[in-house]
């Protein structure tokens, strides 16, 4: 089955000729989509444009990159890996062929897993719960299988910038996360070399290394000068910091040390900054980097999302990865961060007032990894509403506007009264929305009273009266003529599919 790029495998486990059970896998997808391929899924799904800033597609983006690729015969082996499960739960064939197939067909898929596997690792060895735990007999194996001889102690952080003009997010966004898996590849192929993500704004590579100071600094010299010809094939520059340990068991210093010379070398638009000492403690160091967030950043706007991911990193360190500690060291940075944009004019109080109408939103996310998400379409808000004002104010209106209309569906909308939502006069709003979602008023909002009729079809018992009421048609007759001009379908006839 695919859906919007995402695929399932579905496999019957038959015994006597009967399907007693399904085993499923999935999602996962087939190739690495475009972002014109992603941007047409998203409008086949929702029937409005993607943009970066939007909530839901910037959950659909996240989604898309972190699913499971299988390319080529990975597929193939996939299906045939269900198909022995299937038969060995049905008691069906010779047992020990089909384990050892499976087995060795599981070997072949776990290589699509390296990165996923590589990352948490890296990510292990860097967080103060858990770093310890890699200097232990019981992490042996781990490492081994990583390519690793012993735990790593130095650090190499690389953070990313783009093309500053015309650059696609979307686009730019899947080439970061394209480098971020190449780095894998290049960790792999020198040796002896783990490689992380810090956020989906840069890599960290951790070596092995156990030689003297001079040779451990040039081996991650020429691991930084790789990286970063690796960085320009993606059309993307890399801003690298090292950090040599001062200490054994110290990398979770080191790392903290690199990410700052990182930080410092893209403030001063330099390829490569040593570290010059181990950082602060995590409480001291946090509130050094957020005394620091806004330094410069009406001169270089453009950094906004890299200095900030940076903040963000501490944060997770410092609080442990505790969601309610975390959210309001995060509110405290944006603030910070904001402080001087609005002092110079880059950024105008009504923009960031209206972004920070989505830090309420952020209050309300339950899981860390959506707060943190929020916080990085907030940023990618404020660099679009410093870079082109009159459109991002334009845009944020729209979606105001557009938000209002999905909240109240039940009720009567008109034009006039959604375009006083968004601060426009009717016509002008009409053809923004036309310009931006492909339809007007009328017809977008015909179009989510439908879908909103399909979920409730689908989800619930109600009656097709009572559904009719409730996703605002105010006619039964005209809610079912609609519906089946729609579908093809009679209400009824869709709810038995």
């Amino acid at each position: 089955g695919e859906h919007g790029g995402f695929h399932d495998l579905f496999v019957p486990v038959i015994k006597e000729a009967a399907v007693h059970a399904i085993v499923v896998a999935g999602p996962f997808a087939t190739a690495r989509p475009s972002g014109a391929e992603i941007l047409d899924r998203w409008f086949a799904i929702t029937g409005a444009h993607g943009r970066i800033t939007d909530p839901a597609f910037s959950r659909y983006l996240a989604a898309t990159l972190d699913t499971l690729t299988l390319e080529g015969s990975l597929v193939h082996a996939l299906q045939r890996l269900l198909s022995c499960l299937a038969r060995l739960v049905s008691g069906q064939g010779n047992t020990s062929r089909l384990a050892t197939e499976a087995e060795a067909l599981h070997g072949k898929l776990l290589e699509a897993r390296v990165p996923d596997r590589m990352w948490e690792a890296a990510q292990s060895m860097v967080d103060e719960r858990t770093a310890h735990t890699w200097l232990t007999g019981l992490r042996r194996d781990p490492l081994a299988l990583l390519g690793m001889r012993r735990p790593p102690k130095n650090a190499l952080v690389g953070l990313l910038l783009g093309r500053q003009q015309d650059s696609d997010p979307v686009d730019e966004a899947l080439r970061r996360a394209a480098f971020q898996r190449a780095c894998v590849g290049l960790a792999r192929s020198r040796g002896h070399v783990v490689s992380g993500r810090v956020g989906d704004r840069g890599i960290t590579l951790l070596p092995d290394d156990s030689e003297t100071a001079g040779r451990a600094r040039a081996n991650l010299v020429d691991l930084a000068t790789r990286a970063s010809a690796l960085a320009r094939r993606f059309e993307l520059k890399l801003h690298v910091g090292i950090a040599l340990a001062q200490k054994p068991g110290s990398l979770v210093m080191s790392h903290r040390a690199a990410l700052a010379a990182a930080e410092k070398a893209l403030s001063r638009g330099v390829s490569l900054e040593l570290a010059e000492s181990e950082p602060d403690p995590s409480s001291q160091a946090l509130r050094h980097l957020r005394t620091s967030l806004g330094a410069g950043m009406e001169e270089h706007p453009g950094h906004l999302a890299v200095r900030f991911e940076r903040y963000t990193q501490a944060v997770l360190s410092h609080t442990s990865y505790r969601v309610e500690t975390a959210r309001g060291h995060l509110q405290i940075g944006l603030e910070r961060l904001a402080e001087p944009l609005l002092t110079a004019g880059a950024l105008d109080p009504k923009s960031f007032d209206e972004i920070c109408r989505m830090v309420d939103v952020a209050r309300d996310r339950e899981s860390l990894s959506d707060l943190v998400l929020t916080y990085r379409r907030i940023l990618a808000d404020i660099e679009r509403a410093i870079e082109t004002p009159t459109i991002a104010r334009q845009e944020r209106s729209t979606r105001r506007a557009l938000l209002f209309v999905h909240e109240h569906l039940a009720e009567p909308l008109s034009l006039a009264r959604v375009a006083r939502i968004a601060g426009f006069a009717p016509d002008y709003f009409s053809r923004l929305l036309k310009n931006e979602e492909g339809l007007g008023f009328e017809r977008y909002v015909q179009k989510h009273r439908l879908e909103r009729a399909k979920h409730l079809l689908a989800g619930t018992l109600l009656g097709v009266g009572r559904i009719a009421h409730l996703s605002g048609f105010r006619s039964r007759t005209n809610f079912q003529r609609l519906f089946k001009e729609s579908t093809g379908q009679t209400p009824a006839q869709y709810r038995r599919i």
